[in-house]
């Protein structure tokens, strides 16, 4: 018990600079690592894929146009946006190198086909369809409502469209890409 008294006595100025010195050295390196405003700026940056910078205002307003749209409500559907946009990111950075060096492209004439053709992909499908009869499709009208929707929509439709547009762009790249992964 002395021997715990003397250290206690001694060694107290030593104990508390040291612990002073490590608090002050670790918001300094906090500080000049650039996530304090202290010193630096604020860095924005989300993540890096591929050595790209994801930009965190940018992914956070796509976010929230996402939840906007019906389904995705509440707290499951943001983190469900969060994760399916970072999902998304990831695959288009890292394949999209993938599908430049093999040559693999969409063209027009290939989306034309696909979207308005007679079994277009069920997002297409979903958003252009007939709600009372799911079964149903007619190209000439769906096509009759894309075109009207691109000219004369609000610039939310016409964002909405331009993603849904290429996400189906997307999927198609990524079937290009595994029917030659699988035929090779």
């Amino acid at each position: 018990m002395s021997l715990i008294q003397k250290i206690r006595d001694k060694y107290a100025r030593v104990a508390v600079i040291a612990i002073g010195l490590a608090l002050l050295g670790f918001i300094l390196m906090d500080a000049f690592a650039g996530r304090g405003s202290i010193f630096g700026s604020q860095d924005t940056t989300l993540g890096k894929i591929n050595g790209e910078k994801i930009e965190a205002d940018a992914f956070m307003r796509r976010v929230s146009e996402i939840t906007k749209r019906p389904g995705f409500e509440g707290e499951n559907g943001t983190a469900q946006a969060v994760n399916g946009l970072w999902q998304q990111e990831v695959t288009n950075r890292v394949m999209g190198e993938q599908y430049e060096e093999l040559g693999i492209t969409v063209t027009d004439k290939e989306l034309d086909q696909l979207l308005f053709g007679p079994n277009p992909p069920q997002e297409f499908r979903q958003a252009f369809g007939n709600p009372q009869d799911p079964t149903s499709w007619d190209p000439g009208q769906v096509r009759q409502q894309y075109n009207q929707l691109k000219k004369s929509g609000t610039p939310d439709q016409k964002a909405q469209l331009i993603e849904l547009v290429d996400y189906i762009g997307q999927e198609q790249l990524m079937n290009k890409y595994n029917a030659l992964f699988m035929s090779s």
